[in-house]
């Protein structure tokens, strides 16, 4: 009776430990695609209709944030809130796809080749890539990546637990 008890303290100890750390190997797994330009490693570890949904209603608070009284009443503003609300859509809709997350990696690695072409030791900085990030639970299902970007501008990454898989769900823009 000890034994299977001993057995069964050891398999909950592992799975709460695994539970502990997936969401640091989803980061890493993510970090490592990146590095490698493989957006099929990235694509794994994304909730593309969760992040679409997620962008778009962030570009549309900053679309809406900066309305003014008067352009609210004024057709003119409205149709171009409407157009630039449908452009950001449109964007979103084409960039935060497995194809979209190719390109962006290829236009990277075209532009990495052009900046190392011109200038010795430029495009080594790939190993940067979420390096100084904090991390922590924001509860049992939500995972927080805090970084900065090259102006030192905060982005938070939030993961997201897909039953026992972590995914990305969402990018909180500067």
């Amino acid at each position: 009776m000890k034994k299977i008890a001993g057995w069964i303290l050891l398999i909950v100890l592992a799975a709460g430990l695994y539970a502990a750390v997936a969401p640091y190997l989803t980061l890493y797994m993510i970090k490592s695609g990146v590095e490698q330009s493989d957006p099929e490693k990235i694509s794994k570890y994304v909730d593309f209709p969760a992040l679409r949904a997620n962008l778009k209603a962030q570009l549309h608070s900053h679309i809406q944030s900066g309305e003014t009284p008067s352009s609210s009443e004024n057709p003119v503003a409205k149709a171009a809130n409407r157009l630039v609300s449908k452009m950001a859509n449109d964007a979103v809709d084409s960039l935060v796809t497995p194809a979209g997350l190719k390109t962006l990696v290829q236009g990277e690695q075209r532009r990495e080749r052009s900046t190392r072409d011109s200038s010795p030791g430029a495009g080594e900085s790939k190993g940067g890539v979420l390096k100084n990030a904090s991390c922590r639970y924001e509860n049992l299902d939500t995972f927080s990546v805090t970084t900065k970007d090259d102006k030192n501008r905060e982005i938070r990454l939030i993961l997201s637990r897909s039953g026992l898989s972590w995914k990305l769900s969402n990018i909180i823009l500067p």
